[in-house]
């Protein structure tokens, strides 16, 4: 937990900080009039499990997209930094509208390949394309790294999913994710990890990632243990943003880590903890779903899915029975639990805000009998934080 040992410690309206940094990496397509057919190599179509409770974009593809996704799943997995051929090109707009969407969907759907590569070279055509070429290297990892890499995120993974299995409810395993992803890594606003800031590897073994390594980081973790859990691209204050939406056990709900890990760095919040749609869009834009009479480019943002996010049974402060309006003995009672536990500080969805200032004051009123006196509060998007000396 992030709470802090001061108890005399306050905070004046925590606010979310827009990064200044690129927080949604678009891949870098560079056409190279080198790559050429008769430079290219041909290379086996991967295969793609699409059963059990892992959803993949994959599914939503047209055909043409899923054969350059299995190729382009080989290329990747392989670290292939050869010129790979995809196969004659009757379309050219069409074709790189499908390169786009599949490499899009192979990154999405595969966030234990963090060594995906950030951009590609591409043929005039679309025929050919590479991933490696001499001029620039587009893997985020060297190849003679990898091995190493692998082992490490793997140890990680397998360490805190061991502990999530401790708990029995999907519910319970995701707090555990998202607490120990908002404990261990730290928002990269200067990008000083490079790349590596845009992976699950960045997020869970440098510590230090944007939203898309704490995103996929999530999804990664969530996949080792069963729980469905997939990207969702979209902008925040203008900027490229991801988040996750996950199903804890009665559907899809939104889950924002990283402005709950960057909203302020005194408290463990959990404000954007499964969230409907509805609630998601005060301050989130999602982007369009992929539209398959359109042409896309890598560079475009865009979802391959979306989820409908409708119920609130799973929403943390439902969950956990920190929601109130005028009841301030409940209010008083969670408090004291709190303070009990050894917390100076809780999270409230409050219905009522209107009239904050006379509730504070009642708060303060009922809890003088326990020694604790509210010395500060304040709103953070959906929920409201108090903390107390006690």
């Amino acid at each position: 937990s992030k709470a802090s040992s001061n108890a005399e410690q306050t905070i004046s309206n925590p606010t979310q900080t827009i990064p200044t940094s690129p927080t949604n990496a678009q891949p870098t397509v560079v056409i190279d009039e080198n790559i050429k057919k008769e430079t290219a190599v041909e290379i086996k179509e991967a295969d793609v499990n699409t059963k059990g409770t892992k959803p993949l974009t994959y599914t939503t593809l047209t055909d043409e997209q899923q054969r350059i996704y299995r190729l382009l799943s080989t290329a990747v997995s392989q670290m292939n930094s050869q010129n790979i051929s995809l196969g004659d090109v009757s379309n050219r707009e069409q074709r790189l509208t499908d390169i786009a969407v599949a490499l899009r969907s192979l990154s999405a759907d595969c966030p234990d390949m963090f060594w995906m590569p950030l951009g590609y070279a591409s043929s005039a055509d679309g025929s050919v394309i590479a991933f490696a070429t001499e001029k620039a290297n587009y893997y985020t990892v060297s190849k003679d790294k990898l091995s190493s890499a692998k082992s490490q995120l793997d140890a990680i993974i397998q360490k805190v999913a061991a502990n999530a299995s401790k708990f029995s409810s999907r519910f319970e395993k995701e707090l555990y994710f998202h607490d120990y992803l908002c404990e261990s890594v730290e928002y990269d606003y200067s990008l000083s990890s490079g790349d590596m800031a845009y992976t699950a590897y960045g997020a869970l073994v440098n510590g230090v990632a944007v939203c898309e390594g704490y995103s996929r980081a999530m999804q990664l973790l969530c996949d080792r243990v069963g729980i469905p859990c997939a990207l969702v691209y979209g902008s925040y204050g203008g900027e490229g943003h991801m988040w996750n939406v996950i199903d804890p056990g009665d559907g899809w709900y939104h889950l924002d880590i990283t402005w709950d890990d960057t909203i302020t760095t005194d408290y463990q919040l959990h404000t954007y903890f499964n969230l409907t749609e509805k609630q998601m869009v005060k301050d989130h834009t999602i982007a369009d779903m992929v539209d398959k009479g359109k042409k896309y480019a890598s560079s475009d943002n865009f979802n391959l899915n979306l989820y409908r996010s409708e119920n609130e049974s799973y929403n943390f402060f439902v969950k956990k029975g920190y929601v109130f309006g005028d009841d301030i003995k409940a209010v008083k009672k969670a408090i004291i639990t709190r303070n009990q536990e050894g917390y100076n500080y809780a999270e409230f969805l409050y219905k009522n805000p209107n009239d904050i200032n006379s509730i504070i004051s009642r708060l303060n009123e009922e809890l003088c009998s326990e020694n604790i006196t509210l010395l500060s509060y304040s709103y953070a998007a959906n929920s409201l934080l108090l903390i107390w000396q006690g």
